[in-house]
């Protein structure tokens, strides 16, 4: 097993690790923060992280974890639980859109 820092160019707060077990895919852990009053900026940099990542047929196990600070989303669901005001809306859509077209 090896582990390595990966490396993607990003203005966020987001850092990946590889981790390499002999005969399986790479393992790619993630840790993200976006600020609470922040716009969805970060959240679009870090859909292109993950595009870079998940590029090709050999698609890698990808563990992401982190603070999104999105606490009107209702995650069972992926609709929001109360009416956010329209700043909110906007980052709580884009980060849904960014878990659908992930998965």
């Amino acid at each position: 097993m090896s582990s390595d820092e990966v490396k993607l160019e990003t203005n966020c707060e987001l850092s990946w690790s590889k981790i390499q077990v002999q005969g399986s895919k790479p393992l790619y852990t993630g840790c993200f923060y976006r600020q609470p009053n922040n716009e969805s900026t970060p959240l679009e940099q870090l859909n292109g992280s993950l595009s870079k990542l998940s590029h090709g047929q050999n698609l890698p196990n990808i563990l992401l974890t982190g603070d999104f600070n999105a606490p009107d989303i209702q995650w069972d669901s992926n609709n929001t639980i109360r009416t956010p005001q329209q700043y909110n809306r906007d980052v709580n859509e884009t980060l849904l859109n960014i878990v659908n077209e992930q998965s």
